[in-house]
């Protein structure tokens, strides 16, 4: 456990904190073994655990300290536009009581419930990976001075986009750093099915890719588990999550229960062995199948040729560019 409390992961968010927040640091306490720090313009009125932390600054504040690292003005009007710098999220370190100890560093959302995040990555032989996830809700990365400034291997004009637009261009994701650091032969560990991602495009709450969760499923928390549960037939089969991401979804959540799941009313408590069958079953018309589809063959055709491409450059973790 010594590498994973040298883990410290920041989620920033300005405006009120949503109800749900009890929930974020209620199981990011349960992950003891990595720091977790809340860089906010609000006050949290109830205790929080021992690892977890909340740091006072403004959007404002965080917009100076992005300045003057990157040496230019920039474009972070809303807290929104944060997306697309996330991969300088190591910024805020120095807010860090114990910065120097630090060997990863990583960003995360709030609309989020984590699972035995620690009992994964221990499970990990994490030294051999330049980055642990590679989505906006969690990415975890080395703490180095190739990962650091991953970013400066995009385009110059692609940055400059970036920076001065106020649109997002997930440059955190597939945009940007993602092809970033597959072309430039960073090691990294894939979110693959290990997430419970909530579809936003949904009334009842699925599990993205659909193409891959089309049986009826029910997302939901076991004791503190996140999983996923699939029903065939008479038959359930229980899919474990390393955390639950609930983007988009407002809930009034029953904090205090051990066991619940998502509907379309909110955060459903229960203490039963496992969650009712969800009433409604996937089914959407054939425009929200064509765009699941093109993104998802977008997305394979892109790893190819990124992989075609690194092959033919140096390899070498930054050394390469677009």
């Amino acid at each position: 456990m010594s590498a994973l409390n040298k883990i410290a992961i920041f989620a920033l968010y300005f405006g009120q904190l949503p109800e749900y927040f009890p929930l974020w640091v209620q199981s990011a306490g349960r992950n003891s073994g990595i720091d977790w720090f809340l860089v906010s313009d609000q006050n949290v009125d109830f205790e929080l655990p021992q690892n977890v932390t909340t740091v006072f600054a403004t959007l404002g504040q965080v917009k100076e300290i992005f300045e003057a690292h990157l040496g230019r003005s920039i474009n972070l009007e809303t807290a929104y536009k944060l997306c697309d710098y996330k991969p300088l999220f190591w910024l805020m370190l120095p807010f860090a009581p114990e910065r120097e100890k630090y060997l990863y560093w990583g960003h995360c959302d709030i609309d989020t419930y984590w699972g035995d995040l620690e009992g994964f990555l221990a499970g990990l032989p994490l030294s051999s990976f330049d980055r642990v996830f590679d989505l906006g809700h969690l990415s975890i990365y080395r703490n180095s001075p190739a990962c650091n400034s991953v970013y400066e291997l995009a385009p110059a004009e692609l940055l400059d986009r970036v920076f001065s637009s106020s649109s997002i261009a997930g440059f955190d994701e597939q945009n940007g750093i993602n092809r970033i650091m597959r072309r430039s032969g960073f090691r990294v560990l894939p979110t693959g099915g290990r997430v419970g991602d909530v579809d936003p495009g949904t009334k009842e709450p699925r599990a993205l890719p659909p193409h891959l969760n089309f049986l009826p499923h029910r997302i939901w928390v076991a004791n503190g588990n996140p999983q996923i549960t699939y029903f065939i037939g008479r038959h359930a089969v229980h899919r474990r999550c390393v955390y639950i991401h609930f983007q988009k979804r407002k809930f009034s959540p029953g904090v205090q229960a051990k066991s619940f799941y998502f509907d379309t009313t909110g955060i459903v408590a229960f203490s039963g062995a496992i969650p009712p069958r969800p009433v409604e079953a996937t089914k959407t018309n054939a425009t929200y199948w064509l765009r699941i589809w093109k993104n998802y063959f977008r997305t394979v055709i892109e790893a190819f040729w990124d992989s075609v491409v690194g092959l033919n450059r140096t390899g070498n973790p930054g050394g390469d560019r677009f």
